[in-house]
């Protein structure tokens, strides 16, 4: 076979004759390749794919400049309706650089926020961790994978290509069965009626704390024992199990309930969410517990979960985890459990 190329048209002489190969081009779009006949067709066709190139990026192009980052975070929100937690990340990028027109930003822009975030303080006073600050990569790389991909906004995505931070292994601090117990019982002293039945139910489900703080009556089904969380950390709907104490000391609430409210667990005037943080820190410093916070109680409820055999897969699912790698960090508690299973095939099947 011989092949001769000029301007982007390249013949081919093979067995079955000559073809010509057309190659199309144009700045910011892959090269496109097409097989004709005739050198004339492969020229025409080359020609009209390159134009409709120029034009699609020049339109691209003028979209980008048209509208700003602003701009791009507003039409999100009013067609996704994101949760509580994506827009406050989406506002804290609108905050830095949302005045700039989307042909204006590049990755230096990313990266130099990008640093300006790892050097930043939280509400709490504690300096943001480098899984905070991929999160809000994230979010910011997935807005603009819709404006690139559906909106036509933009020509690129900005965030791609940079690199993450490296996330430290993920904290599992778990309660002893008898430190379980004492802060339950120092939980039912502090004379606030909402923060035992909140406790257990964190215990119990795994659920994160603003996950239950969103939790409404009319997502709950206590004949069977189920709970539709809606506002998650991840966006995605998930049901939780409430089973056996949970489920009584919930039953016992949604007697004592608000008929001004229909979330789950209410503030003082039945508008604003309950303040769990003072009574928890109460009963928290009576036990004598150190190094825990509220969050450790998904850690605990996951943790015995590993330990009375469930599976990776499983403690995902109860989790609400998208990747298991999340969830690895519980695989050691359960080796025990493995090493039980392997024995009894063992047991069963060579013995």
């Amino acid at each position: 076979m011989a092949a001769q190329q000029k301007g982007g048209i390249r013949k081919i002489e093979g067995k079955k004759g000559v073809t010509w190969k057309a190659r199309a081009s144009a700045p910011g779009h892959k090269p496109k390749y097409k097989n004709f006949r005739t050198k004339t067709d492969a020229k025409r066709w080359k020609a009209s794919t390159e134009a409709s190139m120029i034009e699609q990026r020049y339109f691209s192009h003028s979209e980008a400049d048209r509208h700003t980052l602003a701009d791009m975070v507003e039409r999100y929100i009013d067609t996704e309706n994101p949760n509580q937690k994506r827009r406050q990340v989406l506002g804290w990028w609108v905050s830095k650089i949302g005045t700039m027109s989307l042909s204006q930003i590049t990755k230096a822009t990313i990266v130099e926020q990008r640093d300006e975030l790892r050097k930043g303080i939280t509400r709490s006073g504690t300096p943001r961790t480098p899984a905070t600050v991929n999160r809000y990569l994230a979010y910011l790389s997935s807005l603009y994978s819709t404006a690139v991909r559906e909106w036509q906004w933009a020509n690129q995505n900005p965030v791609l290509g940079i690199k993450k931070l490296p996330e430290a292994k993920g904290r599992v601090r778990y309660l002893q069965k008898d430190e379980i117990a004492h802060l339950i019982a120092e939980c039912d002293k502090t004379g606030c009626e909402q923060i035992t039945t909140f406790v257990i139910l964190a215990l119990s489900t795994g659920a994160r704390a603003g996950e239950l703080l969103d939790m409404r009556w009319p997502d709950v089904d206590l004949s069977r024992g189920i709970a539709v969380l809606h506002n998650t950390k991840n966006g995605d709907r998930r049901p939780i199990s409430i089973k056996g104490k949970a489920n009584a000391m919930l039953i016992e609430h949604q007697k004592a309930r608000r008929m001004d409210s229909d979330s789950v667990f209410p503030g003082h005037d039945g508008i604003s969410r309950f303040n769990y943080y003072a009574p928890w820190e109460r009963a928290l410093l009576a036990t004598g517990i150190e190094d825990f916070r509220f969050h450790d109680l998904r850690h605990t409820c996951a943790s015995y979960l590993a330990m009375n055999g469930a599976s990776i897969p499983e403690i995902a699912a109860v989790l609400g985890h998208k990747s298991w790698a999340m969830t690895q960090r519980y695989s050691h508690l359960s080796d025990a459990h493995v090493s039980d299973v392997v024995e009894r095939m063992n047991r069963e099947v060579l013995e």
